[in-house]
């Protein structure tokens, strides 16, 4: 009796693993659907960022012969399922893009990019998050980009030439000196945005 009840215990316990499995982020989170077939893994961005004014931004462009549909899906830090829903027909960070089409995804708006999809609903404090870049074709070419929300061509500083987000004068530093004309954006010098990588899914060997 004692036995048959341990194998009864031990069979609940193997079901309840396979029935309620833990995604660990951009790896092995299912794919979303695109007219109900699983979307392909193009590429992975590690240190994603939508916190505290600075926002990431995706440009993929289209190299196919026929329009197509691209999704970004956002991770937080720690991994876990993506926080923004691509799948049809929700498409929260996804789109369709025609040939030869450019296609910009941002986690939230900014005023010097023009985003065709903002994703929505992000908590707010996502710092060394992660996406992944999926789509109905592997014919795509992308980039990443963090860049300061507020930075406008419009902003002034009176200090002289502007190259960076100086939208009050404290928030400037000078580069050369008091009065030489130049300022840049305290905590990001040289600019007001940075670069991120973007890793074929080819380059982790699968």
């Amino acid at each position: 009796m004692m036995k048959t009840a341990m194998r009864i215990i031990c069979s609940v316990a193997v079901v309840g693993l396979l029935a309620a499995p833990a995604y660990s982020g951009v790896v092995d989170s299912p794919k979303p659907l695109f007219g109900g077939k699983a979307a392909r893994t193009i590429y992975y961005v590690p240190n994603v960022i939508h916190n505290n004014g600075m926002e990431t931004v995706f440009t993929c462009t289209s190299l196919d012969s026929m329009t197509i549909r691209i999704g970004i899906e956002i991770f937080d830090s720690i991994g876990g399922s993506p926080l923004n829903d691509v799948s049809d027909p929700t498409g929260n960070g996804a789109g369709d893009v025609p040939i030869g089409g450019t296609f910009t995804v941002g986690t939230d708006n900014t005023k010097v990019l023009s985003e065709d999809e903002v994703i929505s609903g992000l908590p707010p404090n996502i710092r060394g998050g992660s996406a992944r870049i999926v789509s109905n074709s592997k014919r795509i070419a992308c980039s990443a980009v963090v860049i300061d929300e507020s930075f406008s061509n419009d902003a002034t500083c009176t200090a002289g030439l502007l190259i960076g987000a100086c939208r009050v004068d404290s928030e400037c530093d000078s580069v050369l000196g008091a009065g030489d004309g130049v300022c840049t954006p305290k905590g990001l010098p040289g600019g007001v945005a940075f670069p991120l990588k973007v890793i074929a899914k080819k380059q982790r060997g699968d």
